[in-house]
């Protein structure tokens, strides 16, 4: 069995690390069937990955941070580029949060839009799609995000709470005034 015999200097270490958890979204994303694109270069542009789904394709940012707690904030390090979300991986537990790129200077790990997982390709994939379907399609439609769990969605007269709160995926349910 081969065995490496060379010291890893800090500076390569931390980029292995990094390189690893970008390695590891890549392969859970394939793997659900995603087009996954790596630029060779993305300085300036702040793209770990480019995805799509056939017609559309979405920037990613994949982010190591060291938590504390959940409360934990993040800078925004993609200002003025054009990435759709940011995927951070705690260092020193098992869990990690899929974000969209906010415009705040900064924001706490649990913030209501962020989508919390443990690291694992079942528990990711679980909320990348909850997600991707929420944020993005959602989005597109005009709803909005009111808690982890709770969606708005108002389409003409009519508002939609859409809720995970079961467990059981999201369902939609016609608000109801009275």
């Amino acid at each position: 069995m081969p065995r490496r015999l060379t010291n890893t200097k800090s500076g390569a270490r931390q980029a292995l690390k990094n390189t690893s958890f970008e390695t590891l979204v890549v392969s859970w994303l394939m793997q659900d069937g995603w087009q996954v694109f790596l630029p060779i270069l993305d300085h300036g542009h702040k793209t770990d990955l480019l995805i799509s789904d056939g017609p559309n394709y979405y920037r990613i940012q994949v982010k190591t941070v060291e938590a504390s707690s959940s409360d934990q904030k993040v800078q925004n390090l993609w200002k003025d580029s054009n990435i759709d979300l940011v995927i951070y991986f705690v260092r020193n537990s098992n869990w990690g949060v899929i974000a969209p790129a906010f415009t705040d200077k900064q924001r706490a790990l649990n913030h209501k839009e962020h989508r919390r997982f443990q690291q694992n390709k079942r528990e990711f994939l679980k909320e990348f799609h909850l997600f991707y379907n929420l944020h993005f399609h959602l989005a597109k439609a005009g709803g909005v995000v009111t808690n982890q769990s709770n969606y708005q969605l108002t389409v003409g007269w009519a508002e939609f709470t859409v809720s995970n709160s079961k467990g059981t995926g999201p369902a939609v349910e016609p608000r109801d005034d009275g």
